[in-house]
């Protein structure tokens, strides 16, 4: 996973990586999956970060939920921090 966050960090890279059509549902799926702040939930964040400066992996993030997600984690992380 931080081999595809670190390709994903040069233009060229993120263009190449972005043509394989399942791999932004995969790094959600993951997110979403995996659980606490691991290496592989960090580096799979970094990539769909990187690949949000694009137009259709934007769209792909919103049809699968992220923006709902995102708010999730944000809400859990401000009840955590009141108490």
């Amino acid at each position: 996973m931080c081999l595809i966050n670190v390709i994903a960090s040069e233009s060229l890279g993120s263009n190449y990586l972005i043509k394989d059509e399942k791999l932004t549902p995969l790094l959600i799926q993951l997110l979403k999956v995996e659980k606490g702040d691991s290496n592989l939930r960090q580096n799979a964040l970094g990539a769909l970060q990187k690949f949000s400066l694009h137009r259709k992996p934007q769209t792909v993030m919103i049809e699968n939920g992220m923006i709902e997600w995102i708010v999730s984690i944000l809400k859990n992380v401000i009840s955590i921090s009141i108490v």
